[in-house]
């Protein structure tokens, strides 16, 4: 395990990843390499005896089923197909599996002391932004199943934050054209700050135009639109509250600014917060597969692979910091 002394010295040290990498990450890795490269040759041997033998099975039922029950061809073709589909959903299923609890090694024992390299904050995997927290903000107000992956929680510059790599769904249609309609997918960011609001106010990304109409609405689920000095900004946003004093000291020209800058960070499409009950929430909005330390292919000794979970998560962190919501006096 990382040692906490060394992680908070390697972060004032201002260590790069390359120093941090050899220095606490690499000696994580060879236990599970060793059980990832034992579980890939498991695998390749039972994907090998399934190739041989499930096939053969089928080929004697449908030569049994042809000689004594007078079989059809067109019946026995349905039969092959059969023979394959179950086939492949038997090799999709043995190696998922395996390849799923090679992850999760991996996440346990590699990602989650990985993370401490950046402060006061762990992986887990329980759900700690949850669809209903999104939705009391106002976000994602049709979504009825959340399906989430990795998950931090923790302390940074003195402010309690959730992260959550999740994805928002709701139905529509019914019978054969009922389909999943993604209403988020991406990180979502719970962030306390040191402030109290008496209203609620979102900031949205802007809809723009249809036919050369505006189709931004001017009220949005009870709240109205606000104006907004930034003429940039209102390029990039739509801003809806109850309180539009309140949203216009939340959303000072240096905070625009930042908010501006998150979707660069993290190479998000893009962005859109909320402030209600002395919290703000960030939507970065990503189909981006985040925060992967290890599969079943691939060798966990390749650095590249957790350099980016790194940065992926380091750019958060440093999202946070630079917002600086632990001062009182501004954003």
């Amino acid at each position: 395990m990382i040692d906490k002394a060394n992680v908070t010295n390697a972060e004032q040290t201002g260590e790069d990843f390359h120093q941090l990498y050899y220095k606490h990450i690499e000696p994580l890795i060879t236990p599970y390499e060793n059980d990832r490269v034992k579980s890939l040759i498991k695998v390749c041997i039972e994907l090998v005896l399934l190739t041989v033998f499930l096939p053969l099975t089928f080929y004697l039922i449908y030569n049994l089923l042809k000689t004594y029950l007078f079989m059809t061809d067109d019946i026995n073709e349905y039969i092959i197909l059969i023979g394959i589909l179950i086939y492949a959903i038997w090799c999709s299923i043995i190696y998922y599996s395996a390849s799923e609890k090679i992850r999760e090694k991996a996440k346990i024992h590699i990602l989650k002391p990985m993370t401490k390299l950046l402060g006061q904050i762990d992986w887990t995997d329980n759900t700690v932004v949850p669809m209903k927290e999104i939705q009391t903000f106002g976000f994602a107000m049709r979504a009825t199943s959340d399906t989430t992956d990795d998950a931090f929680t923790g302390v940074l510059e003195d402010v309690p934050v959730n992260i959550q790599e999740t994805e928002l769904e709701h139905s529509e249609g019914s019978g054969k054209n009922r389909h999943s309609v993604t209403d988020f997918k991406g990180v979502a960011i719970i962030l306390k700050m040191n402030k109290t609001f008496t209203g609620r106010t979102l900031v949205l990304r802007d809809k723009g135009q249809v036919l050369g109409l505006n189709i931004n609405n001017k009220t949005y689920g009870g709240m109205e639109k606000v104006a907004l000095e930034s003429i940039e900004f209102e390029k990039e946003f739509e801003v809806y509250s109850t309180d539009q004093v309140e949203a216009r000291y939340i959303l000072t020209t240096s905070f625009m600014e930042k908010l501006e800058n998150i979707k660069n960070f993290f190479n998000a499409k893009y962005v859109e917060c909320g402030f209600f009950d002395g919290e703000i929430l960030i939507l970065l909005h990503t189909n981006k597969n985040l925060f992967e330390v290890g599969d079943l292919i691939h060798s966990f000794k390749n650095k590249r692979m957790y350099e980016d979970a790194y940065n992926e998560i380091k750019s958060i962190t440093d999202m946070i910091k630079h917002l600086k919501l632990n001062i009182k006096t501004g954003l």
